[in-house]
């Protein structure tokens, strides 16, 4: 079974407030799944995310993936 992380195990992994990674989630920029009132991400979707932001250079720039 894939390992589901919290909005907030994503923030520290992405090194980002709570409030960036539910935006990018609620954006669709990170794929989510909802279950109940919580929100979950798988762990290769954010591996996959973070791969796209590092080949786009994205993460070097202010405010991540918003700004493409």
């Amino acid at each position: 079974m894939e390992t589901l992380l919290t909005l907030k195990e994503v923030a520290d992994d992405l090194k980002v407030c709570r409030a960036t990674a539910y935006r990018w989630v609620k954006g669709n920029k990170i794929p989510a799944i909802i279950i109940g009132r919580t929100i979950r991400v798988r762990q290769s979707d954010l591996d996959m995310f973070l791969a796209q932001s590092s080949s786009s250079n994205l993460t070097g720039k202010q405010g991540g993936p918003d700004e493409q």
